[in-house]
């Protein structure tokens, strides 16, 4: 995110040296505009000298000839100008518009890269939470691991805790069936019991009816058995009754062990009532323990299927900031290269500058010269005019002699009209060939001074073209980190499997070729402005030299 933050203000500081390389190309501009607008002024002011040099007579046809194809010469360059002019503002049109589209694009970029950059903020959020998520996921797994273990520990000591009671139960169960055994053996027993006592009392009764009188002898041996039968029964009887009364005893305490008995059943009925809820309840906790189990393994799945899904774009994240490192390298080194190339060209501008004001000094002291030497024409034509009055007067003198001569082989001039034609007509011919020189030389500066605006119209061109072709390439580099961005998080909202990824390229070498090329073509530029600016400068000089030697010639 920093390498990104980084990026975003190289660009935005690159953005501002567009910008005030684009200022500078528009008051490069404006300054081509005023010069222009000066060399149409210079233009009208030699159409106005041409059209009085045409208004005299006394130069010559050899004289108009020449300087009538020089004005239409000057005038063709002018019009030449003026249309290329037309097609430079036409182009700087466009080269603004151009800009104005390159300035919304880029604002829109960087509207992008904000959300864009939100958006990276709120995966890393996302990533954090889930992270927290996973952390607390694993320490509930941990947890419900640990309950589990414990409930199972706990239900396996209950489970033996139950069997050690369940067995305690069934030897008590074998126990009390062996009582009920033992308990009805003597219920068999004494009921047999019962029965011979009841036969036994039946039988008493039975002799008691049967007791008839006898003879004595009878009587005493009756007596006597009876007696000892008595002795008998009564002491067969006590046995039988005690035998009844422990019957009786151990009946009773059997119903009493019975009893006991089944009040034990009741609490072993009730224990396994216990026992049953809760197994149940067990069954329930383990059944709740298995559905927490099964529902922290499918958030573990979930967690684990998203950190796969958040490692491979944290991958992708990674391949990303180091292609955007490289590229921010080379956007440093393209923008240190800049730098130079744009103090080199300041350095030239300043040079052109200087030099430009140095020849805007001489074209003024050459424009006074030149008006100077404007009035002294006026004043020769003048001269000349006078001279021409009195030239056509010896010539009509002439012309009288020479038909009264007319046979004679020899012609009479006057000395006046000799010196006259053979100082005055030399001069004049070699201030006509001066002033085509002049002219000349005028046409050669000016024309020298248009190429310079051209040239450096041409090179203020190539940078908005250079500073358009960064900025497109801004914008293009913008849209495709877009691209990669939308296409990173289409596979990271699906599942893990789809692994394919998407490649990023990032094209900067091509923009660093594209601006030395400028670079260098601007360099060029300069330095044929420069070498104009030398031919002005000798253009400007044979002028000086024209007028030098005239005022020279006029002071002899």
């Amino acid at each position: 995110m920093n390498q990104l933050k980084e990026g975003i203000q190289i660009a935005e500081l690159s953005k501002a040296d567009a910008e005030l390389e684009l200022s500078e190309a528009r008051k490069t501009v404006k300054d081509l505009c005023s010069r222009i607008e000066e060399s149409n002024s210079k233009v009208t002011k030699i159409e106005r000298l041409d059209k009085e040099k045409r208004l005299k007579d006394g130069l010559g046809s050899f004289h108009k000839k020449t300087g009538d194809g020089q004005f239409a010469q000057v005038t063709r360059e002018v019009e030449n100008i003026k249309q290329e002019l037309s097609n430079l503002k036409l182009k700087m049109d466009y080269a603004s518009q151009v800009k104005m589209n390159a300035e919304s694009e880029i604002e829109a970029s960087s509207s992008m890269i904000l959300s864009y950059s939100s958006l990276v903020e709120e995966i890393r959020t996302n990533i954090d939470e889930l992270n927290e998520e996973h952390v607390l996921v694993a320490v509930a797994r941990v947890e419900a691991l640990r309950e589990y273990t414990a409930i199972e520990a706990e239900r396996n000591e209950e489970a033996k805790r139950y069997m050690i009671v369940l067995e305690k139960i069934r030897k008590k169960l074998n126990n009390l069936n062996e009582e009920a055994a033992s308990a009805q053996a003597v219920e068999n027993e004494l009921a047999v019991t019962t029965a011979d006592v009841n036969r036994l009392k039946s039988e008493l009764a039975l002799i008691k009816e049967m007791d008839i009188p006898k003879p004595e002898n009878a009587k005493l041996q009756e007596v006597s058995f009876r007696k000892q039968g008595k002795q008998d029964s009564i002491l067969f009887l006590h046995t039988i009754l005690e035998e009844s009364e422990a019957a009786n005893k151990e009946l009773a305490a059997i119903n009493e062990g019975g009893f006991q008995l089944m009040s034990s059943m009741d609490v072993i009925r009730e224990e396994l009532k216990q026992l049953a809820k809760e197994k149940a309840r067990l069954r329930e906790m383990e059944d709740k323990t298995e559905l927490t189990i099964q529902s922290v393994n499918s958030k573990l799945l979930r967690a684990k299927s998203k950190l796969e899904a958040l490692s491979a774009a944290e991958e992708k994240a990674n391949s990303m900031s180091s292609s955007l490192a490289g590229t921010l390298k080379h956007l440093r080194e393209e923008a240190e290269a800049s730098k130079k190339e744009r103090a080199l060209d300041l350095e030239e501008i300043a040079t052109v500058k200087s030099e430009v004001l140095r020849t805007k000094s001489m074209i003024d002291l050459d424009e006074a010269k030149l008006q100077a030497s404007i009035e002294e024409l006026r004043a020769v034509k003048l001269s000349e005019a006078k001279a021409l009055k009195t030239l056509k007067a010896l010539v009509g003198i002439s012309v009288k002699a020479r038909a009264t001569s007319q046979h004679n082989s020899n012609i009479t001039i006057s000395t006046f009209e000799y010196v006259y034609l053979k100082g005055h007509a030399v001069e004049a011919k070699k201030v006509a060939d001066k002033k085509v020189e002049a002219a000349q030389a005028w046409t050669e500066a000016l024309r020298t001074s248009e190429k310079e605006i051209l040239m450096e119209t041409i090179a203020t061109q190539q940078k908005i073209r250079v500073i358009g072709m960064l900025e497109e390439e801004a914008i293009n580099f913008g849209r495709k980190h877009d691209q990669s961005i939308d296409a990173e998080q289409a596979p990271s909202e699906v599942a893990s499997s789809s692994k394919s990824g998407n490649r990023y390229i990032i094209s900067t070498p091509g923009r660093r070729l594209r601006h030395r090329r400028s670079g260098s073509a601007a360099g060029f530029y300069m330095s044929r402005s420069s070498i104009t600016i030398d031919r002005r400068r000798k253009g400007m000089q044979n002028i000086s030299k024209f007028f030098s030697s005239k005022d020279d010639k006029r002071d002899e």
